[in-house]
């Protein structure tokens, strides 16, 4: 009998020991929290090294404990994620039945929305922040008023992208490592500060962008392939698909959310996350410049082509091949030319617009529109400019390609080789630091790595800049004299100013592409912020070839003459001679 009972009591305390996996803290909510202590169960089995984070290979134990889930104010024990596992593991049920049936903890509690359970409150807990911890914006990228918190930014939608947007509920490892909550941090926080992770932003709100798609490849499609680049879901879905799928993401009438580009665009641990920051594979890029014009009656009699396509592969490089599945334009000024060899009246063809940031076309020199007789092949010293950086470790600048060694490296996620002045609009703010390590490996002052090639400097950085957007705008004004309004995206800049332009033929028959190209090209410099950077020839020579157009198209090599009597400043960044009026002044 005595030893029936010991028995008996033997049970009731390993089954009171299994059933801790993660137990305690009681059930107030509120109630301070020790969750080491409540996690002790669990670690005293899983910290050996056979179990480890999915995606990081980490062991979990090690991973949790370094983060803020270890926390006695805002932490979360093993149970508040992965449930009670109640005699755990359930094994044991085929001895011990005392207490009900087993069952296992949840393997991905992420799935099972728990994450939520504190993530997605409407008001966080008293004393608790919830997810609810207002942001910290640093000024040199932008500042939000008032700052937003993590679940604003997290889950609010509305005329506004959103961090969890449909396709990320229940999926925060799309984002997020799981046990360690702190790695990465202050890349998140970085890319919520950049173009990429801003929730306010145009690119974001000013279409639902997860609608704008075709069933029709990529390569023949004509219309709207918005969702390949403005969401996360629509590049993966196009660099999976070998570049092919742009349908509009599957969505119901009352999904109101808009995607960002999020951390599992660049980064895939092969299986839907990102935490593990493995960069996504990507082959060389293809571009496909795609143009359906906008016909005249007459044209459309006379048997005119409406289509125009223009195909570019880019070189291979390597990681920045992610980079370049975006940032190559819409259009690309060949298309201006291509049209004007298919189209029977080019003088009533829509505006033709390479769109946003284009600074991979830019930087491979296939961008802008280059006017005939024009030299436009690489000079000096260095031929290869910035294109070759982080290939075949040139200059000791690794291989990773130059759109992610100058923008990323190491780990920067505000994707910005330069830090910049708190100003109101990006564009015209001046730079205050150069930040990127790999900028000073040429531009060092060096001569034993670059003969020839000139220190970097922040006050030469903002002479280029100035210079460069001083030269817009004498574009500008030259357009705006000859009737042509276009800004950023081909919007007209000035209101009431009646229709697009029906004539492009303004200089007599055969100048429409001319005159177009010019246009285009200012469309094309204003939305590169960095051109003056990118490809520093190649923006000049665009910039000269089409002041001097309509400064003076019948007449050659004017464009320093007007510069020297109208802007210093875009003079200087033009110009180099102090010689006008003579062939040798275009750089």
């Amino acid at each position: 009998m005595k030893q029936k009972a010991f028995i008996t009591i033997l049970t009731f305390s390993g089954l009171v020991l299994l059933a801790g996996c993660g137990g305690g803290g009681g059930s107030d909510p509120d109630a301070a929290k020790n969750t080491l202590h409540e996690s002790q169960t669990c670690i005293g089995c899983h910290e050996s090294s056979s179990w480890k984070t999915p995606g990081t290979g980490q062991n979990i134990v090690t991973d949790w404990t370094a983060s803020t889930h270890n926390s006695t104010t805002n932490g979360a024990s093993c149970q508040d994620c992965h449930g009670s596992g109640y005699l755990h593991p359930a094994s044991c049920s085929k001895c011990h039945t005392a207490g009900g049936a087993a069952s296992n903890p949840l393997l991905n509690p992420d799935s099972s929305n728990m994450c939520a359970n504190c993530h997605a409150k409407v008001n966080p807990r008293p004393g608790k922040f919830d997810g609810f911890n207002l942001l910290t914006y640093s000024s040199s990228i932008r500042r939000v008023n008032p700052a937003p918190t993590t679940a604003f930014t997290h889950f609010s939608t509305g005329k506004r992208a959103n961090y969890v947007a449909t396709n990320y509920i229940q999926n925060c490892r799309k984002c997020h490592n799981p046990h360690d909550t702190s790695s990465g941090k202050q890349q998140r926080q970085d890319w919520a500060q950049s173009g990429h992770g801003d929730t306010t932003t145009s690119a974001r709100t000013q279409y639902d962008f997860k609608t704008y798609g075709s069933n029709l490849p990529d390569s023949i499609n004509y219309g709207n392939t918005c969702v390949r680049c403005h969401t996360s879901t629509g590049p993966i879905k196009y660099i999976e698909s070998g570049f092919i799928d742009v349908k509009p993401l599957t969505v119901s009438a009352t999904d109101k959310s808009r995607e960002l580009t999020g951390c599992n665009v660049c980064h895939d641990n092969g299986s839907g996350s990102a935490y593990g920051y493995n960069l996504r594979s990507v082959g060389q890029i293809t571009t496909f410049y795609n143009y359906s014009a906008g016909l005249t009656n007459a044209a459309k009699a006379a048997g005119a082509q409406s289509h125009v396509s223009v195909s570019k592969t880019f070189p291979d490089v390597s990681a920045s091949n992610l980079c370049l599945l975006c940032h190559v334009g819409r259009e690309s000024g060949e298309s201006i030319k291509k049209a004007a060899t298919q189209l029977v009246d080019f003088k009533g063809v829509t505006f033709i617009s390479s769109h946003y940031l284009t600074a991979g076309a830019s930087l491979f020199q296939i961008s802008g529109y280059e006017y005939q007789g024009r030299d436009y092949t690489s000079q000096g010293t260095y031929p290869h400019l910035h294109r070759s950086i982080g290939l075949a470790n040139n200059y000791g600048t690794g291989t990773s390609g130059p759109c992610v060694t100058c923008h990323l490296k190491p780990a920067r996620h505000t994707f910005l080789p330069v830090s910049l002045a708190d100003n109101a609009v990006l564009w015209q703010r001046q730079v205050t630091g150069i930040v990127s390590p790999e900028c000073g490996k040429c531009h060092g002052n060096n001569p034993s790595v670059a003969p020839g090639l000139p220190a970097l400097t922040v006050s030469g950085m903002n002479a280029s800049k100035s210079g460069f957007f001083a030269a817009l705008e004498v574009l500008k004004t030259l357009l705006n004299s000859n009737g042509m309004y276009y800004g950023r995206g081909g919007i007209k800049t000035t209101a009431g100013l009646g229709t697009n332009v029906t004539n492009w033929e303004k200089f007599g028959v055969g100048s429409g592409p001319d005159t177009m190209g010019t246009a285009y090209n200012y469309v094309l410099l204003n939305t590169d912020y960095g051109a003056y950077a990118h490809n520093s020839i190649y923006a000049k020579r665009l910039l000269y070839d089409s002041i001097d157009y309509l400064s003076n198209n019948a007449t050659p090599y004017s464009t320093c003459a007007h510069l020297a009597s109208s802007n210093a400043s875009a003079y200087a960044y033009i110009c180099n001679s102090t010689t006008t009026g003579t062939s040798t002044e275009r750089q």
